[in-house]
């Protein structure tokens, strides 16, 4: 029912606009114009179809208007064939041809009409009507050769995104994949979504070096961080070939290793994601990037041992990265801080009040776990992570004590939603 209505108000308008561009209008023919607009329509029409001389091109398409608005479509019709036959505006005439086709429910002939107005004068609204017309007919062919008419820069995001649709559906797979890949360069919302199908085809074809080499040069450029999405979740359903793509990828685009590892890991491909963070391991300490991928790495997958290993090489004048300790305390509690308690001084526990709580719980100095519990919830905190710690206060009346306050303090309130 929406794509019917969609269709009718896609040229409800075509009388009005089409009127405008039928010729210039002499200076008589607009007081013609003017007495016939001061009479009711049904009045007006009398006069225009009892006129013993032929009408003026305009008066004739006022004439085809009212006819069409009394509902005589198909006299509407003949009318404006015949003002076709002589006057040069193909574009107003065929346009308002092709509603009243739509209005008689005949999308062929509308589309026929429609296509010659387009012809005449190629609009992009009207280019877009068109496509959905032919889309409703299921004439793929008319539809991928209008598309194909215009350059891939003029098309809208959509259209791109149909035009490549089209061209794989047809087999042409190598040109759809040139098409997606070219849209994916002129950016715009659907971005991601052109980057999906140029991914979708290469890897059902086994195109993997065209993948490689064209998510490698996206993965240098600006719509990186949304395309990394879109290159990690196509590489998630080759389960046989995910390690060798990632690899490739990265080898091509060395910059986009914690990028990569970090999307990977969203799409639970741990064991790849582990073994491109495998350099930092055997190199050396993981840059400020690496950190990031390894924490989230650790936090998502229960992983902990390559985060544990990188802490434990950190000279002590070296700062822990932020968040760092976080998925040690999510899987293993307070005691999994044992081997760091050089780090937990005052200074650094100011900064890092979840730490200090856990680190407090361990060693059951309840009231200073209470207070940085507080802190911990007026900060961006997992509440998740937030309620395993607070556990621990289960028995001690602090955990009751802070169900309490929620009542009257919302960032407590929110840490123990569900």
């Amino acid at each position: 029912m929406k794509e019917r209505e969609a269709l009718f108000t896609l040229i409800a308008l075509a009388f009005a606009s089409a009127g405008v561009a039928v010729l210039l209008v002499p200076r008589g023919e607009l007081n013609r114009e003017g007495q016939l607009a001061a009479v009711p329509r049904s009045e007006a029409l009398m006069q225009l179809d009892a006129a013993q001389e032929p009408l003026t091109p305009q008066l004739a398409f006022r004439q085809a208007e009212l006819t069409a608005a009394s509902g005589d479509a198909q006299k509407a019709d003949a009318l404006l064939a015949a003002l076709a036959d002589r006057t040069t505006e193909i574009e107003a005439i065929a346009s308002a041809r092709a509603d009243l086709a739509l209005r008689g429910g005949d999308l062929a002939l509308a589309a026929e009409h429609l296509a010659r107005a387009q012809s005449a004068a190629p609009d992009r609204v009207r280019r877009q009507r068109l496509g959905l017309i032919y889309r409703r007919l299921g004439d793929t062919e008319a539809e991928r050769a209008l598309l194909s008419l215009e350059s891939m820069d003029a098309l809208s995001g959509w259209e791109r995104v149909r035009l490549v649709d089209l061209t794989a559906t047809e087999g042409a797979t190598a040109q759809a994949l040139a098409l997606a890949d070219f849209a994916v360069t002129l950016g715009g919302e659907q971005v991601p979504l052109l980057a999906d199908r140029f991914i979708a085809l290469a890897l059902i074809s086994e195109d993997f070096d065209a993948f490689s080499q064209v998510a490698a040069r996206w993965l240098a450029g600006p719509d990186a961080p949304a395309l990394a999405v879109t290159v990690a979740q196509g590489i998630a359903t080759q389960p046989r070939q995910a390690s060798m793509l990632a690899h490739s990828v990265v080898t091509l685009a060395p910059a986009s290793r914690a990028r990569m590892v970090e999307e990977l890991t969203r799409a639970r491909l741990y064991r790849v994601a582990r073994e491109l963070m495998q350099p930092w391991m055997d190199d050396a300490v993981p840059h400020l990037g690496g950190w990031s991928a390894l924490i989230l790495y650790a936090d998502f997958s229960g992983d902990v041992s390559l985060l544990d290993k990188a802490l434990r090489r950190l000279r002590p004048k070296d700062i822990v990265p932020q968040g760092a300790f976080l998925p040690l305390i999510r899987y293993g509690g307070g005691q999994a801080l044992l081997p760091y308690q050089a780090r937990m001084t005052p200074d650094f526990l100011a900064n890092a009040p979840l730490v200090e709580a856990s680190w407090a719980i361990w060693w059951q100095r309840h009231h200073e776990a209470f207070a940085a519990l507080q802190r911990a919830a007026r900060s961006e905190t997992d509440p998740v992570l937030w309620r395993a710690v607070a556990d621990g206060l289960q028995g001690t009346g602090y955990l009751e004590r802070l169900k309490v306050l929620s009542q009257t303090d919302d960032n407590l309130a929110d840490m123990f939603k569900t």
